[in-house]
C-alpha cells in the first residue's frame, strides 16, 4: 500500500546483472560500455570498439591493396612499353636499310640536297592543298611560286636547317594532274617523300648526269634534270596536261611535280617527281632500255653481269634473238656472237 492508502501494482523486479568482467559498478546515469569485437583484417586478428573505427580501418586496407595492384599495373605496363619500344626501335632500323641504291646519311656528300628539296617540297605543296581549289587558267601554266629558306624563319616560310632558295612550277597545274588524273592523295603523297626524310639514291649518275633518289617506300623517284630538259617539259606542260586528261590510262610517264633548288653560291638543280613502276621488293634479272640510236649504246657483257639493273641493250640484227612483245608491237632483243655486248 502506498502512503495515500491505496494499492499499486507491485514493481516488476529486475535481475541484476552478474559482473563478469571485474569493472566496478555503473553509477545511476552511467551508460553500459559498449561491447568488444573481434574483426579479422588480412588473416590478423584484431579488436574494434567501435563499428566506425572499423569501416575506416576496412577503408584504409581496401585503398593500400588498390595502390599496390595501381603500382603493379603501372610497372607491367612501363615494361610493356620498354619492349615495345625496342621492337619498333629494331623494325626502323631494318625499314631504314634501302632495298635498292645507297641510304643518304648525314654524312653523305648529298645529305643537304635531299634535305633542302624534300624541305621545299612539303612546304611548297601544302601551300597549294591548303588552298581552295578552282579551275585552270593560261597563266597556271607559266607560274612560278618562290620560297626562300634560313635557320631564322619568317611569317612565309618556317625555319630550316640549312639556307637556300625553293622554287615551285605550275603548282595548281600538277595538284589537279594528282588528284584527279593520277589519283594521288596529298596527304599519302606528302607522307611517302617528307615523314622521315629518307631518300635512297641509284649508284652513279647515268650518261645524261641526272641523279635518282627513291623515297622510302619507293613509290616515287626524284630524277634532277638539266636546264633544257625543264624548260622543254614547262614548253609542253599544257599539252601534256590535255593528253593525259584525254587519256587517262596513258602509258607516258607521270609527273607530279617539277621544282628547283637553289644553293647559297652553288648552281641551281631542277629536279622532276615521278612513279616508280618496278617494285623494290622483287628481283629484276634482266631490263631493256629501249632507244631509237646505236650510236653509244653497247654494253660490255662483263659489266652487265655485274650490274643487271643498269645495262643497257640496243637494237641491231644478230645471233640469239629475243622476242619482246607488248600488244601489236614487238621487239627483238639479241645477244651478239661474241659475247661481248648485248644488243636490242
Amino acid at each position: 500500500m502506498s502512503v495515500d492508502g491505496y494499492l499499486h501494482p507491485p514493481h516488476p523486479h529486475k535481475p541484476s546483472r552478474r559482473n563478469t568482467i571485474g569493472s566496478s559498478a555503473l553509477a545511476p546515469n552511467q551508460s553500459p560500455p559498449r561491447p568488444m569485437r573481434m574483426a579479422t583484417i588480412q588473416g590478423h586478428p584484431s579488436t574494434v570498439e567501435e563499428p566506425g573505427e572499423l569501416a575506416d580501418d576496412i577503408e584504409q586496407q581496401a585503398e593500400q591493396i588498390r595502390r599496390e595492384r595501381m603500382s603493379k599495373r603501372a610497372k607491367a605496363q612501363q615494361e610493356a612499353e620498354r619492349a615495345l619500344t625496342r621492337t619498333a626501335t629494331t623494325l626502323s632500323r631494318v625499314d631504314d636499310k634501302p632495298l635498292v641504291g645507297n641510304l643518304i646519311g648525314e654524312d653523305h656528300v648529298n645529305y643537304v640536297l635531299m634535305y633542302n628539296m624534300l624541305t621545299g617540297i612539303r612546304i611548297a605543296v601544302s601551300r597549294c592543298q591548303a588552298k581552295i581549289r578552282r579551275p585552270l587558267t593560261d597563266e597556271d601554266y607559266t607560274a612560278r611560286h618562290k620560297y626562300s629558306f634560313d635557320i631564322v624563319g619568317n611569317e612565309l616560310t618556317p625555319s630550316a636547317k640549312y639556307d637556300f632558295k625553293f622554287k615551285d612550277y605550275a603548282p595548281w597545274v600538277f595538284r589537279e594532274l594528282r588528284e584527279d588524273y593520277f589519283h594521288l592523295d596529298p596527304a599519302d603523297y606528302l607522307l611517302s617523300l617528307t615523314a622521315k626524310y629518307i631518300l635512297s639514291e641509284l649508284g652513279s649518275p647515268g650518261k645524261s648526269g641526272s641523279f635518282f633518289y627513291f623515297s622510302r617506300d619507293y613509290r616515287f623517284i626524284i630524277k634532277t634534270i638539266h636546264h633544257n630538259e625543264h624548260k622543254f617539259l614547262r614548253r609542253i606542260l599544257k599539252q601534256y596536261y590535255e593528253h593525259v586528261k584525254s587519256n587517262p590510262h596513258t602509258l607516258l610517264s607521270r609527273f607530279y611535280g617539277l621544282h628547283r633548288v637553289k644553293l647559297p653560291h652553288g648552281r641551281k638543280i631542277h629536279f622532276v617527281i615521278m612513279n616508280n613502276l618496278f617494285p623494290a621488293h622483287k628481283d629484276i634479272h634482266e631490263t631493256y632500255d629501249l632507244k631509237g640510236s646505236t650510236v653509244g649504246r653497247e654494253y660490255p657483257e662483263e659489266k652487265a653481269a655485274q650490274n643487271l639493273a643498269r645495262s643497257s641493250r640496243t637494237s641491231t640484227g644478230s645471233s640469239a634473238r629475243k622476242r619482246l612483245s607488248s600488244g601489236r608491237r614487238s621487239a627483238r632483243c639479241s645477244r651478239s656472237s661474241s659475247g661481248e655486248t648485248r644488243k636490242c
